[in-house]
């Protein structure tokens, strides 16, 4: 069999072009498995850096003080609000509501003497009831008396006799009646007991009993000496 020398070197040309082929290829493919080969790193590294926006979102989601640090600058502005609602109490609560007795009793008590012949004038002690609140303005009062006929009238705050008082006739040592005070601006009343002492006034001439009375005075006695009866 005869092989001419034109087709055995077109035939070694091809198997030559082919493994160039071959070789090329392969070259081809290592870089690209070298670079599929650095990818799994690349997107370690991606994920170890997320992007701008996550790291902005996560660093808000997260508290930005320790837990004990947020307790302390709590428990810091709960007593600072503490001394504000302190130092603005006293304002409030200094200045007392109205119906309310100025002494912080729960009743009133008042002294008063007896009137001297028919006089009415005399007042008590003293002059003003003490009751917070502006009886023309904030406050209406009324006097209560539930045994007998009323004794005083109201003046503003002040008590006025309606008629003499006589201690030793009547055996009147105190007067007992009650006020009724309303806050106007709520309609909220309440009543205050009042207790008036009658003080006596030595306004009676002396009585004798038997009569006459005699008595034997020494001649030398001395001026200052009292001689009893």
């Amino acid at each position: 069999m005869t092989i001419s020398t034109t087709t055995t070197a077109r035939s070694i040309e091809s198997i030559v072009t082919k493994q160039d082929r071959q070789q090329q290829l392969l070259q081809q493919q290592q870089p690209n498995n070298g670079h599929d080969r650095q990818r799994p790193f690349r997107r370690e590294r991606t994920r170890t850096q997320p992007h701008p926006v996550m790291m902005v979102t996560s660093f808000l989601s997260k508290p930005i003080l320790p837990a004990a640090m947020a307790h302390s600058v709590s428990f810091l502005l709960l007593l600072v609000a503490a001394l504000l609602v302190t130092c603005a109490v006293p304002a409030v609560e200094g200045k007392l509501q109205m119906c309310e007795v100025e002494t912080g009793q729960s009743s009133i008590i008042l002294d008063i003497e007896e009137s001297r012949g028919s006089s009415v004038a005399q007042h008590t002690n003293p002059p003003e009831l003490p009751i917070s609140g502006d009886p023309n303005e904030d406050i209406t009062l009324e006097l209560v008396f539930p045994k007998g006929k009323p004794t005083f009238l109201l003046d503003g705050k002040s008590l006025r006799l309606i008629h003499p008082l006589d201690r030793d006739e009547e055996n009147l040592s105190h007067i007992v009646f009650q006020i009724t005070c309303m806050v106007r601006s709520t309609r909220r009343k309440r009543n205050i007991p009042i207790i008036v002492r009658v003080s006596d006034v030595n306004d009676n001439p002396p009585m004798f009993i038997n009569t006459p009375y005699e008595t034997t005075v020494p001649e030398l006695i001395e001026r200052t000496t009292i001689e009893t009866i």
